[in-house]
């Protein structure tokens, strides 16, 4: 039954990435560390965002609502840095069964002044709710591409 419900996730967020293709800003790229696979964003608005990624290894995907500020860090002279923070979930699939828990991110954003493209770093601690609790640190480095 786990692996049933993982596979209905997989296929919704599936479902929201191409619906995101179809208008708005959305960037798909490559997330590097815990987890290291396949990552998308795409931007609500100039300031709020929703990102996840899917992991292989361990068969993974997350999924956060983000904020965006440009105030922390300052702005280098080209191009965009911005931090962010938000929540989420995530579900894992482990030889101990699957795995859900809640994450608290942070992070920063460098956009391309002459290219459609970000590098980001994030942190975030998950809470585990199941099979049993307790908490965990994700933390990837990546890039994403922008389509119009």
């Amino acid at each position: 039954m786990k692996k049933i419900i993982f596979a209905v996730c997989l296929l919704a967020c599936q479902s929201a990435v191409y619906a995101a293709q179809g208008g708005g800003r959305f960037g798909a790229g490559i997330i590097l560390g815990a987890p290291t696979g396949l990552s998308a964003k795409y931007w609500l608005d100039k300031t709020r965002a929703v990102d996840g990624a899917l992991g292989f290894g361990d068969l993974s995907l997350h999924a956060d609502y983000l904020r965006h500020g440009t105030g922390l860090l300052g702005q280098p002279k080209s191009g965009r840095l911005s931090t962010y923070w938000g929540v989420g979930a995530k579900i894992k699939d482990h030889k101990d069964g699957t795995v859900f828990g809640l994450r608290a991110v942070g992070g920063a954003a460098y956009e391309f002044p002459k290219n459609p493209a970000e590098v980001f770093f994030e942190l975030a601690p998950v809470l585990r709710l199941s099979p049993d609790s307790g908490w965990d640190l994700d933390a990837g480095i990546g890039v994403r591409y922008y389509f119009k």
